[in-house]
């Protein structure tokens, strides 16, 4: 399987998530952390899009066969599992009627923060999968009044997935001082 759902652990602190270890394939992990490094090399520091539909010039000089191949395995495989995790989410799962999963690969310099932030609304679920260095900072999750940070911790190959829900998913992320960080992000959206 592209993507593992065994062994997920469920947290209610301070918002639902769900924390999966070894949530990628081990062919796929390796694969997305080799791209990753390689665009850190080149001193890419951004998101890079993967679609259905295609893909852009990012991969050009890269095994785009591969990389596409790879991406489309985790595409199918959410697809057959997100019954199952929106279930996971209920009641607290945004309305929707038509929706797409998409995913992109984030690669962020070092000292690199994101502030405190909520989902967008068009996002009904948010899979982020952490891909390299050995040791990083994970995702802080807030309440809601942004106070009484709680961290998912960083381990390679670890998922930590949410719904954006109805209420507010406060959340930031950051790079260490000493290392790039990349991770390998999912996301359903609608369509409507």
């Amino acid at each position: 399987m592209a993507v593992n759902f065994d062994n997920l652990t469920v947290y209610t602190h301070p918002w639902k998530h769900i924390v999966i270890d070894n949530f990628l394939d081990k062919n796929i992990y390796d694969t997305m952390v080799e791209f990753g490094k390689e665009k850190i090399k080149e001193n890419h520091w951004e998101r890079f899009d993967f679609n259905v539909a295609g893909y852009s010039d990012f991969l050009t000089g890269w095994p785009t066969d591969k990389i596409m191949d790879q991406y489309m395995q985790c595409h199918w495989e959410m697809e057959k599992q997100k019954q199952y995790i929106f279930g996971l989410f209920e009641p607290d799962v945004r309305p929707y009627q038509n929706w797409k999963f998409s995913s992109n690969l984030h690669t962020q310099e070092p000292g690199f923060v994101h502030p405190i932030h909520n989902e967008v609304e068009n996002k009904l679920l948010s899979v982020v999968t952490y891909l390299h260095p050995e040791s990083s900072v994970g995702t802080i999750l807030y309440n809601d009044d942004q106070s009484n940070p709680f961290e998912v911790e960083w381990a390679p190959n670890r998922a930590m997935i949410f719904s954006p829900g109805t209420g507010n998913k406060w959340h930031s992320f950051a790079a260490t001082d000493d290392a790039p960080r990349v991770t390998f992000n999912g996301f359903y959206g609608r369509l409507d």
